[in-house]
């Protein structure tokens, strides 16, 4: 078995992204204190339905400047009550065989994702996405030789 990763630049690497080819996409997170010389990672989101079809797809994150891992909020809300926008969110995002890539806001609670958007203006298999290092712009890239520039929105995906 085989797995493509993602490292996320967030608390000092704390997340990573494994696209594995069962087809599920799970984020490991190692905790932000961890005291000992051993990786201790444990799943904190299983995200499935993301194709692979065998192919490596590399997922990124990217980590709003206001995001504080000491806030439990839920459902996309602050401890007001008040929408939290991109500052505030981990957003991941990943590709998929069927030239979809996916984002997702990763921010709550241990098995709370939500997906954000679903993308597709490529023909084929999208091999991965990036973020810009410090503005919430993704590009996507794919089979079909095609580069996308993205800007994520913070409303939940609608299915058509």
């Amino acid at each position: 078995m085989g797995a493509t990763f993602g490292m996320g630049n967030i608390d000092n690497n704390r997340f990573l992204a494994v696209n594995s080819y069962d087809n599920v996409l799970r984020v490991y997170d190692r905790g932000s204190f961890i005291n000992t010389n051993k990786l201790a990672y444990r799943v904190r989101h299983q995200l499935y339905g993301i194709g692979n079809k065998n192919h490596t797809i590399r997922s990124a994150f990217h980590c709003g400047k206001k995001y504080s891992p000491q806030s439990k909020a839920q459902d996309n809300k602050d401890s007001s009550g008040t929408v939290k926008g991109l500052n505030e969110s981990i957003l991941l995002a990943t590709g998929s065989s069927d030239g979809f890539a996916y984002v997702y806001d990763i921010s709550d609670a241990e098995g709370k994702e939500q997906l954000l958007q679903k993308l597709g203006a490529h023909r084929d298999v999208v091999y991965g996405v990036t973020f810009h290092p410090d503005k919430a712009v993704m590009a996507s890239f794919s089979k079909d030789s095609t580069i996308k520039v993205w800007a994520p929105r913070l409303s939940p995906a609608r299915e058509s």
